[in-house]
């Protein structure tokens, strides 16, 4: 499909994508012979059906998200140094999934779809500052209606909006120390036989344009080196920069951090280039050893029963890939590719790695699935899907049937104006990836051979192309069909989908 014709076909809006939700669960005693009911398109309920009572194999659950964490600056991601020593020990003996997608590259957009298992446009959260609707089942209302305690230590104020079914939220700007500090206090209070939810987030890593905060120890281990040449090498492989050769001048570039360029970060040279880099990866060492001083001191309590842990980041960064400095604003997956690892303290779960693409979304399916519960509603048919077959069977592992080989993961990025009629959305398999553009300007790569994304081969891409492109549009009319308009919304939206084709 030519791009020129791609900007003919008609976008749906964002803004029309928002909808209210019923909680219809969860329902105790369900019977599980009986084949799940098969709702009318369009319609909205949804539930978390969990048994009477319900069994979770693990008396915790540690669910760490990192903010602005690229896996390919984790070393058990294949990094050429070590900024997360913690992490990678806890890789070993963990499952990662190496193919792990977000489906948006907006912190808010991003963690509501990790606990409600949808997309954005089906979870209606679309940017920061707004709020989840309260009636749209969590994976924290799920662990809560198992007995468990649950509670969110956020280091940003505005993800209070999304920790719906938490307990307990404490939701304000701090480092990490803060963060494992405030966790740790409200673990001690727990006693013996108590089950229980923390989720930790750690905003660090997205401070890396102002290297003079960073954490001073940190920072000067990572910009201790014997080799600035060869380490940049390394980064500009890793990041698609220019390495121009011996002699010949370093260009002067431009990294934008908005879509329409908006403030822009200049780097004259290989020193300033990995002075960034020096500050980024200073801070995920921060985290991670943050991350590591609580585990500590939760392992020092000597709690009975075992301990589940999820380690995972709401997106990426750009860090100059694509000539972009930060994340939100494009859906390249350095934007997208997060770490996503899965830890049992008593071993039930075997390590290993995962290659399938698999994504955030996921994540709520697989915990209704450890709780031996079901999903309900018609929204969950473009959700996520179950990875809880992966965590205790290594033969499972070796199936090449699943995670599905012809799985498509769908992100999107948040609207710039509250039409929504600039909205970018992406959907990808592990060969393939299409970008649709509102404004026009499509891009379709060849994941396969080209995983940085570098040649836009929509205009020869043919029928490869323009099967994801019809996808795609698959799910906008779904957004159409199921959604509705955010409460005090703008109804014309609805409408204006209507008149697309779009919305019924």
């Amino acid at each position: 499909m030519r791009a020129d014709r791609a900007r003919l076909i008609p976008r749906v809006t964002t803004a029309a994508l928002l909808g209210a939700v019923v909680l219809l669960g969860p329902s105790c005693g369900a019977d599980d012979s009986a084949p799940p009911a098969e709702p009318a398109l369009g319609g909205t309920e949804l539930a978390i059906e969990l048994p009477d009572p319900p069994v979770f194999p693990y008396e915790r659950v540690i669910f760490v998200t990192i903010d602005t964490l690229r896996a390919d600056h984790l070393a058990s991601y294949g990094y050429p140094r070590p900024t997360s020593p913690f992490l990678d020990q806890l890789a070993e003996d963990s499952l990662v999934f190496t193919r792990c997608m977000s489906a948006s590259s907006h912190t808010a957009p991003s963690h509501a779809s990790m606990f409600t298992g949808l997309v954005p446009g089906m979870h209606g959260l679309l940017t920061n500052g707004e709020r989840l609707g309260e009636k749209i089942p969590t994976l924290a209302g799920a662990l809560r209606a198992a007995g468990f305690e649950t509670a969110a230590f956020t280091s940003v104020s505005f993800l209070e909006g999304v920790a719906t079914g938490f307990g307990k939220v404490r939701a304000q700007t701090s480092a990490a120390r803060t963060i494992s500090s405030a966790a740790l206090t409200w673990v001690k209070t727990k006693r013996q036989g108590d089950r229980f939810l923390v989720w930790m987030h750690f905003y660090d890593p997205h401070r890396w344009k102002k290297p003079e905060k960073a954490p001073p120890p940190y920072l000067g281990a990572m910009s201790e080196r014997d080799d600035d040449a060869a380490f940049y090498s390394k980064i500009a492989r890793l990041h698609g920069l220019p390495d121009p050769p011996p002699g010949e001048p370093f260009p002067e570039l431009a990294w934008s951090s908005g879509d329409r360029g908006g403030e822009r970060i200049h780097p004259r040279s290989r020193a300033e280039v990995l002075g960034f880099i020096d500050s980024y990866d200073a801070e995920i060492a921060y985290a991670d050893a943050e991350i590591r001083r609580f585990a500590e001191g939760l392992e020092a309590l000597d709690l009975p029963g075992s301990t589940l842990w999820i380690v995972t980041a709401d997106h990426g960064e750009g860090l100059g890939s694509h000539g972009y400095a930060g994340h939100g604003w494009q859906i390249y997956n350095e934007q997208l590719h997060v770490p996503l690892l899965f830890h049992a303290t008593d071993g039930s779960i075997p390590p290993g790695r995962v290659d399938g693409l698999v994504s955030t979304v996921d994540i709520l399916p697989t915990f209704v699935d450890l709780l031996g519960g079901r999903l309900r509603g018609d929204l969950y048919r473009f959700g996520g899907i179950s990875l809880a077959s992966l965590l205790g069977s290594e033969a499972a592992r070796e199936d090449e049937s699943f995670p599905p080989p012809d799985r498509q993961v769908f992100s999107q990025r948040r609207p710039m104006r509250k039409s929504g009629a600039d909205g970018v959305f992406a959907l990808q398999t592990p060969d393939a990836k299409y970008i649709l553009r509102m404004s026009g300007d499509d891009e379709f790569y060849r994941l396969s051979t080209d995983p940085r994304e570098a040649v836009n081969a929509v205009a020869d891409g043919a029928g490869e192309a323009a099967a994801l492109h019809a996808a795609i549009e698959e799910w906008l009319r779904a957004f159409g069909a199921l959604g509705r308009t955010a409460a005090g919304g703008d109804e014309t939206w609805l409408e204006e989908l209507r008149k697309l084709g779009y919305a019924r």
